[in-house]
């Protein structure tokens, strides 16, 4: 797997353009940042519930309502951030950004031991 990942917490903006947000979303923007050296694999969340009910980011009304976790193939932030700024210029030239997007945070978090699975017997039980 990867030696890092980096988490991007999002919201659309406009209510009224959820669906072409999240169109925009996985259809535009993640093989766009999958084209960007170090980033392996892409995966986006919606927030389910947010379960520290206290004055958490993710509990406000207009607070992240979305996940985008890549796996890196660096442990280096930078890198990836580099490429990233290089790559939004032409982005934004080309229309491939959207106007209702917000972040709201991003973070890297490099890995610490090795990947560990759910045995059958674990799933089940």
């Amino acid at each position: 797997m990867g030696e890092a990942i980096w988490m991007v917490a999002t919201r659309c903006t406009d209510p009224a353009r959820e669906d072409d947000f999240n169109r925009w979303y996985d259809e535009v923007h993640l093989p766009d940042i999958l084209s960007v050296p170090h980033v392996v694999a892409a995966r986006r969340y919606r927030l389910a519930r947010d379960a520290s009910r206290s004055a958490s980011p993710w509990a406000a009304e207009d607070g992240p309502r979305y996940l985008a976790v890549y796996e890196l193939d660096t442990a280096d932030p930078d890198a990836v951030l580099r490429a990233v700024g290089e790559l939004r210029p032409r982005l934004v030239a080309e229309g491939r950004m959207i106007d209702v997007i917000e972040g709201s945070s991003s973070t890297f978090f490099t890995a610490l031991g090795a990947r560990q699975e759910a045995t059958a017997a674990q799933a089940v039980g």
